[in-house]
Formats: C-alpha cells, structure tokens, sequence
C-alpha cells in the first residue's frame, strides 16, 4: 500500500492551530470535535481509558461524571451520548491507519461477479473474502457467522436478544483497468489500494469495501471500550448486492432480518428513498456481414450498471486511413453541436479502423453526473456520412441512438417523468456483450415512484413504447424490460433521528433525510435507511474507473459509525 496522506489539518471541517476548548456542558459537536482530533491526531493512547483520561485532563466538560455514572450504571443518555462521541473521536485517531491497512487487504481480494463461478459463493475470491472477514472478526473477538458463503454476518453481543441490524456488501462491479488512473496521471492497479493526496483509490474503496473496514473497526472499538451493550449489533456483509441481492434474499430465508437497520451503502445524511432499478435488454442475432466497411466490435463499459469512460468501435475497412481521416474530420463540428464535453479520435491500423469516444465515468444511476460516451458514439457514427454494411452491431447502433439518443430522461420513448423527492426516470445505454450467436445491449433503468402508478405499470409503459419503436423502425430487437420496486418510505423514529443528529453535529452540515437514485439492499430489509459513506455534494464514484474514496470521509465514517452503533445499541426503543 502506498500511502503519501494530506496532514489532517488541511482537511475541511478541522481546527488547526487551536488550543483545546474549554466545552460546554452539552455533547461536543463540529468545531469542539475538530480540535480534538487536531490536537491528538498522532497520538498513541493503550486504551481508550487513557484517551478520556486525556481529554479530562484538558478540560472537556461532563466527562468525568459521565464516566463515573457509567461505572456505577447510573448514566443517562446525554452522559452515555458523550462518552460515545468521544469513542468515536478516539477510533478515528487511533486506528485510521490500521483500518486502511484492512481496506488495502479487501481492495485486493477481486471480488467480482466471474462467468467461471456462476454462483457467486463458489467464486474464489468470496471464499477468501470470508477467510479474511473471519480473522478479523476473531481478532477482534466478534462472533463470525458464515451463511453458506452468502452472507458473513459478525455480531458484537449485547445482554438481550434485541438486535439491530447493519448492512454493507463486499462484492464490486468489473473494471477496465485500461482506464484508471490518478489524478496526478499515474497508471494503477483497480486491486491495489492507493493513497494519493485526499484520495483513496481502488475498486470498493467506496462502494463498499470502505464501509466493511470502518464498521468492524467502529465494533472493535466498542467492544474493547468497555462502554455497556443495550442489543446485539450484527454486521451483515452481501456477496451479491451488485448483481441484484439474491445472497441477501438466501439469508433471509434462513432467519427474519432485524426489525431496525441501517445500510452503509449510499450516502449522508440519511436515504430514506431508492430508486427503483431496472435492465432494459436488447438481443440482435448475430448476422455476418460482407463489404468495404463493416462495424466488426462494440466495447462499452464492464458492466450495465456503470457508465464508461470510453466506448469503442472496431470497424473493418479496405481504406483504414481514408475512414479515419474520415472519421476524425467529422469529429469537431459533432462535438461541438452536442456539448463540447467530450472527445472523438479514430486510429487506421491494418484494415481496421478504431473509433474511440471518451467521456466521463460515472455510476449509471446518476448519468447527470458523467458523459455518457455509448450513445455518442452511436450518434456520430450514423451521422459521419459512413456506410458500413446492415449486420448486428449496426442494428444496435441504430436502436441505441433511435430509442434513446443522447436523452438520458427517456424523452423519444414519450415515458419520462418525475418525483419531487426522488427526482426524473433516467435510461442510460452502457452494456455489450457477444455470445452465443446474440449480440446482448443493455441500457441501465431507474425509476422514482409515479404518482399514478405501480412500478409494474411503470415497466409495461416502457416496454409498451420500446415495441412501438420497434415496430416503427423495423428492428429485430428482441427487447426486454425488467425493473425491481423503488422504496419510499416516511419513517419517524428514534433510530432516524440519532443518525440526523450524529451527522450534523459531527460535521456541522445540514441534516436532512434525502433520496438516491442508487439502489442497495435496502429494500429488502425493514426500517432500512442508508447512513453514508458518500458526503453531500460528492459526485458518487461506485463504480466508475479510478474510483476513489476521500481520505477525510474515511476518517469520518470512523468517527461517526463507532458513536452511531454505540448508541443505537443503547437506545431505548428504536422506534
């Protein structure tokens, strides 16, 4: 692991340079915290005794009689809240290093859907993904439960059989490792974790290996603390949340989920509505073509639920270096009337020309936030003035830039809409893939709820209007629709309200239950919210290349998942 880390004092939120505050009386919150952890960052403490008896000693109001109160079971919840955001504080100075070193070894493991295991608990790298979760969770003295591969389910016991639930996964989507890099340019490796500036990158940093390191090192934290357990905490990590749950739908066979439950798995403050997701699959029989110029290879992205950073087209042609000159001579004024922000090159090699368009990554449920290079390419091609011979990369061309154009909102299929909270339905092409004699595109769906309608009523309408594109245009599209229920939800209860809390005094940042167009696990659970690990205002980059976590965000979920379990676990009712 290569690490060159940003001081912590240049980091957003943190006080530097400050004596240590004489604090009021109520819980520390942002600035109070800041120049905690700007005065110990570097520190080494035995035990986090000996951290509370350092920050006595500095003057941190309440603790001692927090301390005391606790000792003789006697606390109240503001006493126990305080000695909670200081475990939180302490876990993010003590252990940050540690619990990269734990992503680093996550990062590593390749833990990807592989047409080799077409169960995913079969897949190697699951097997050892358990191996290595059960050695931490032992290390830490947690109590590992492995369901059959599917599920590693570690709990921190409490003194009920209450328990409240906590769910990240750890399988990632595919990567193109042609296309990572850092933001200083420097070629990596998707698998191995690399710290440059602010940047954590690697394949799961955000999505969600992040989250795996920061939760069992938040249970370590609480357990070796001593502070007391109200209800278990049971920590359920997914092998299958990146292509569609089933490990999670196996384990709840098995045994009913907890009634409460909180997903690491999307973004702060708290979600409390998903999109729902969606497949909109496209198979042309393959048809062999003939002729001065032939489309001969499609590539887009790795897998349907990101967009690429670049799509290409392989195009045979008896004059290479005339279609590519062609080609690139076409390419600005088609830049230029659709945006600017993005690029066209064609290369001639030996009877083969390479057309590449290159864009901007980004996970497929927020296309507002890239440049989705597949349906350019599509555009340009039709519009270059090239003939290329009628097979089955040409009638997916034309269907891609027919049914959708570069519209992400579903414009030309008349089915677009939107929700006030949740935001617009949104159809982004990203996929192919050849086998079998069938050419398969996919085009990745989200939809928010309709005012009117069920989700199933939402996909009929799509593949209602995809048909009549289809009968209209003559393609020989097979064309299948497919989309899972969005979840809404309105909850009031304590367990929302800490989490809100939490956030906002840490960070000092609005605090208000929000939606994702993203779509985890959550929807399978009840009383599911999400509760991070992406900051409000970050571009989401789960699934895009060089995919990266911030280094501060990191130390955050440190902080604020140690207080939020140690909490959770003390509440009262969760209701």
């Amino acid at each position: 692991m290569t690490r060159n880390l940003t001081a912590l004092c240049a980091t957003p939120l943190l006080v530097c340079g400050l004596s240590l505050p004489a604090m009021a009386q109520e819980s520390p919150a942002a600035a109070d915290l800041a120049a905690l952890v700007a005065r110990y960052s570097g520190a080494e403490f035995d035990s986090f005794d000996a951290f509370l008896d350092a920050v006595q000693e500095q003057g941190v109001a309440g603790v001692a009689e927090a301390r005391t109160a606790v000792e003789a079971g006697t606390h109240g919840p503001d006493q126990l809240k305080l000695l909670a955001r200081m475990l939180g504080v302490y876990n993010r100075v003590v252990n940050e290093d540690d619990a990269l070193q734990l992503l680093a070894e996550l990062v590593a493991i390749e833990s990807h859907q592989s047409a080799d295991y077409p169960e995913q608990h079969e897949n190697p790298a699951f097997i050892a993904m358990g191996e290595k979760i059960g050695a931490t969770a032992a290390a830490f003295g947690l109590n590992l439960r492995n369901v059959d591969g599917r599920i590693f389910e570690v709990t921190l016991d409490g003194p009920s059989e209450d328990v409240f639930g906590i769910l990240t996964h750890s399988d990632v989507v595919p990567v193109l490792s042609r296309e990572w890099q850092t933001e200083g340019g420097a070629t990596i490796d998707p698998f191995q974790m690399t710290v440059e500036g602010n940047r954590i990158y690697g394949r799961g940093t955000l999505d969600d290996k992040g989250s795996i390191a920061t939760g069992l090192y938040a249970m370590k934290a609480i357990r070796d603390s001593g502070l007391p357990l109200g209800r278990d905490i049971r920590l359920m990590i997914e092998t299958t949340e990146e292509i569609g749950g089933s490990a999670m739908e196996y384990y709840l066979e098995q045994q009913p989920a907890p009634d409460y439950n909180i997903v690491l798995d999307s973004r702060y403050p708290a979600v409390t509505a998903e999109k729902g997701p969606g497949t909109i699959s496209a198979r042309f029989p393959v048809v062999e073509a003939f002729g001065a110029l032939v489309i001969t290879g499609l590539t887009g992205s790795a897998a349907a639920n990101q967009i690429p950073e670049t799509a290409i087209a392989e195009i045979s042609a008896d004059d290479a270096a005339g279609v590519a000159r062609q080609l690139n001579d076409a390419a600005p004024a088609f830049i230029a009337a659709n945006g600017g922000d993005f690029s066209i090159g064609a290369e001639a090699g030996d009877g083969l020309v390479t057309l590449t368009v290159t864009g901007v990554s980004a996970h497929a449920s927020q296309p507002e936030t890239g440049v989705n290079p597949v349906p350019r390419l599509a555009a340009f091609l039709l519009q270059s003035g090239l003939e290329p011979a009628d097979n089955h990369y040409l009638q997916a061309i034309r269907y891609i830039d027919g049914a959708y154009g570069l519209d992400y909102l579903a414009g030309g299929l008349g089915v677009g809409y939107a929700d006030d909270f949740m935001g617009p339905l949104t159809v982004s092409p990203t996929y192919f893939n050849e086998a079998d004699g069938v050419l398969t595109m996919a085009v990745n769906l989200r939809a928010p709820r309709h005012a009117d309608k069920d989700f199933e009523a939402v996909q009929a309408d799509i593949q209602t209007a995809l048909e009549a594109w289809k009968g209209s245009s003559g393609s020989p599209a097979e064309i299948e629709v497919s989309l899972r229920n969005w979840m809404y939800r309105d909850p009031e209860g304590a367990w929302l309200s800490l989490l809100l809390e939490i956030f906002g005094e840490t960070t000092g940042l609005p605090s208000e239950p929000t939606s994702t167009a993203g779509s985890t696990t959550a929807k399978l659970l009840p009383n599911a919210v999400n509760f991070g690990p992406n900051m409000p205002g970050d571009k989401y980059l789960g699934h895009t290349r060089g995919e990266f976590k911030r280094l501060d965000a990191f130390q955050f979920d440190l902080q604020m998942f140690t207080e939020m379990m140690a909490r959770m676990s003390n509440l009262d009712s969760l209701e």
